[in-house]
């Protein structure tokens, strides 16, 4: 080992030239800008094509929403009281709405929960009841 250290010691060393060590870093330098100049373009190729993408989504989207609107509005319209009796109509189905006493609400476990409408129409109908007998008791 001692020999090895010795030689390497002993061996003349090679001196460069001021213009070959600045033609090395020039070298170097050109290399690392030429990668940097790649890198930045692929960079540069991918937002480009990443911004015609979003752009296509968007124009996509706008055209969905648009479809939307109009399915929409047309599904209010098909489900309109008065379009659904023309459309009853021309089917030749008689249907009429049922009377507010006759409505049975469900609650979740399945049993028939009294509404407030037909609460209301029962209190109402009550009070009716009870103005009518109370108008034929004063007529007799």
């Amino acid at each position: 080992m001692g020999s090895n250290r010795r030689r390497m010691r002993n061996k003349p060393r090679k001196h460069y030239s001021a213009l070959a060590k600045r033609a090395k870093y020039c070298g170097a330098i050109i290399l690392t800008a030429f990668v940097a100049g790649m890198m930045i373009w692929k960079v540069n190729s991918d937002v480009t094509h990443l911004q015609v993408q979003l752009q296509q989504d968007d124009r996509d989207i706008t055209k969905l929403e648009g479809d939307l609107a109009r399915e929409r509005a047309a599904f209010n319209d098909m489900t309109s009281v008065m379009n659904l009796e023309r459309q009853l109509a021309r089917m030749g189905i008689a249907m009429e709405a049922p009377k507010i006493n006759k409505l049975v609400t469900m609650d979740r476990q399945g049993r028939p929960k009294e509404s407030v409408a037909v609460e209301l129409a029962r209190s109402r109908n009550s009070k009716m009841n009870a103005r009518l007998a109370q108008n034929t008791r004063r007529k007799r």
